[in-house]
Order: structure tokens, then sequence, then C-alpha cells
């Protein structure tokens, strides 16, 4: 007996559709809510419902294959040491892409465009800066990461058997979702960097939890950032040798939490397409 979940190329179709089905969402509201008013305030609450329309697709397709979303989502239980490991690689990451960008901003100039929109993300009001947190802190990384590393991810992995294919392939379709920084090659390098390191800390920890930390962490600074250091983008400077004893730490940590990390064994879920008569859960729980 043959139990037909999802194959591999349904799964990439489906999180494919849940990117256009967030892109028109978010563009639809943005243009039914600017007939209306201007305010940053609702275009903020625009953005979070179209993140949260994203998933549509595959509640969609499972609700047809009459399967549970909790069925695809890797929920392996983290240990003290490993939430503090995560942190720690969190921390490193942030410090060394942050050196990594002022060393490609010395060959790249940064375009106006994106001056502009990071401009656009600062808030005036503490209701926008409530919604852009829940926006850029909760509802991003929580729904980004269950379609890119719970879904499609998971996908992969259980067609391959393999973590390689099912790291880079999200991680590609990641960089490409967020369009508006395709055009400054710098911002691109890191972002695919970033969806890398999703992936792999999801593939050693089996815990969605762990990239959903990472990138909420990452946003997180990032907003922080934008609001307390608006005369230059990076904490490490080309200009400024001493800052970059930030980057020397954050390889550091870097290296010692992916060594913590790396000792995990490889999570490897189920096939997506099953032999046998066993139900999903019982290959999580032989795990």
């Amino acid at each position: 007996m043959k139990l037909d979940i999802l194959s591999k190329n349904e799964a990439i179709l489906v999180a494919i559709s849940c990117l256009f089905t967030g892109f028109f969402a978010s563009g639809l509201l943005h243009l039914t809510i600017t007939q209306f008013t201007d305010s940053a305030t609702w275009e903020n609450v625009a953005l979070i419902l179209g993140e949260v329309a994203m998933i549509l697709p595959i509640l969609y397709v499972l609700n047809l294959r009459q399967q549970r979303l909790r069925t695809f989502i890797p929920r392996k239980r983290l240990s003290p040491v490993l939430i503090t490991a995560i942190m720690v690689f969190a921390l490193g990451m942030l410090l060394t892409l942050d050196g990594l960008g002022a060393i490609l901003d010395q060959f790249f100039t940064v375009p106006e465009w994106l001056e502009k929109m990071e401009a656009g993300l600062l808030w005036q009001s503490t209701p926008e800066l409530i919604l852009l947190i829940i926006a850029g802190v909760i509802v991003a990384p929580a729904i980004e990461e269950l379609i890119f590393r719970g879904f499609l991810q998971q996908a992969m992995a259980g067609y391959y058997q393999h973590l390689l294919p099912a790291i880079v392939a999200p991680a590609v379709l990641f960089t490409i979702f967020h369009v508006q920084y395709l055009m400054y090659l710098p911002a691109a390098i890191e972002l695919l960097l970033l969806a890398l390191a999703f992936g792999w800390v999801m593939g050693k920890t089996g815990s969605l939890l762990a990239p959903i930390l990472l990138h909420a962490l990452n946003n997180l600074a990032s907003l922080i950032w934008l609001g307390t250091a608006q005369d230059t983008t990076n904490l490490i400077s080309v200009e400024n040798s001493l800052s970059w004893g930030w980057f020397i730490l954050g390889l550091f940590l870097l290296g010692i939490a992916g060594w913590r990390l790396s000792r995990e064994p490889n999570y490897i879920p189920f096939p997506l397409i099953i032999e046998g008569t066993r139900k999903p859960e019982d290959d999580h729980e032989q795990r």
C-alpha cells in the first residue's frame, strides 16, 4: 500500500503559490487602504494580513489530502543547551554578516531606493512601532519559516533523504521572495547566507522553533538598528579599525555555537510518499 501525501514537485508548487498569494494579498490590501488613508499604521496592518495569507495554499492542499499541518512541522524538543547555542549562533551570525556587509559595501554603492525603503520602515508613533514588531519579529518569521523550512525543506529532505538539497532549494526561493533586495548584490548575498543558516540550524535541531528564533532575532536587531543608528548602516566600519573587533567576536561565537550544533545528528524527516502502512507520526517517534 502506498500512502500518498505530497510529492516534491507539488511541495515546490505549493510554496511558490504561497509567495504569489502573499504578494497578491499585500498588494490588494495596500491598494485598498491607500484609497482611504495614507496612514503607515494601516499599511503595516496590510503587511501583517498579507503575511498571514501566505499560508492559505498550504492549508488548502493539506485539507484536500486530509492531512494536518502539524504532521509536517518538525517539533523536536530543544534542550536548554541547544537554545543557548542557537542564541549564541544568532549573535555571531549578526556580527559576522555586519562585517561582511561592510566589506561588500566598499565595492557597491547603496542605491537611493534602498535607503528610502529602509527610511520608510522608521516608525512615527507607538502604534506603528507595535505593528512593525508584530509584522517583522513575530508574524513574518513564523509564517515564512513555516513555509520555507517547516514545509518545503521538510518535503525536499523527505524526498532526497539528504539535507544539502533540502537546505539550498528553500534558501534560494527565500532570497527570490525578498525580491526588493535582489537588485543590490550585497543584500542578496546576506539574505542567501541567512536562509542557508536558518535551514542548517533546523536540520541540526529538528525543530522549527530554531529558525523562527534566528529569523526573529535578526529582524529585531535590524529594526533596532534602523531606529537608533540612522547615520550609518553597519556597526562595523572600514574606517574604524577598532570596530572590527566585533567581526572577530562574531566569527568566534559563530564557530563555537556552530561546532556545538554540528554535533547534533542530521534531522531527516519521513518521506512524503511512504511505502507501507506506517503513519508519518510513527517515523517521527522512531527518530
